[in-house]
């Protein structure tokens, strides 16, 4: 699950619930990154806030750690829930 915001864009106020996740070939169960490329944005995004993620079931092997990173200390990541997050039985 992903949320990378650029282009002076703000995502909020999203709920993910009752997921099941199988495998991850390649990345991460959780990413969320406020960025800025030159080559594809007009600019970083705003920030990523309120976020809920609830009844998450993962059961697979090898995922990369999760990510979470925010641009600047204007444009960050806050306010995100996680709620019964299972991860492989755990």
């Amino acid at each position: 699950m992903a949320i990378n915001v650029g282009d002076h864009n703000l995502a909020r106020n999203i709920i993910f619930d009752n997921i099941r996740v199988e495998r991850i070939e390649e990345g991460q169960l959780f990413h969320f990154r406020v960025m800025y490329n030159k080559k594809y944005n007009t600019g970083p995004g705003r920030g990523v806030q309120n976020i809920i993620f609830r009844n998450v079931y993962y059961t697979g092997k090898n995922e990369n750690p999760a990510l979470i990173e925010g641009y600047d200390s204007q444009r960050r990541i806050s306010d995100i829930l996680f709620e019964i997050i299972n991860v492989n039985d755990k």
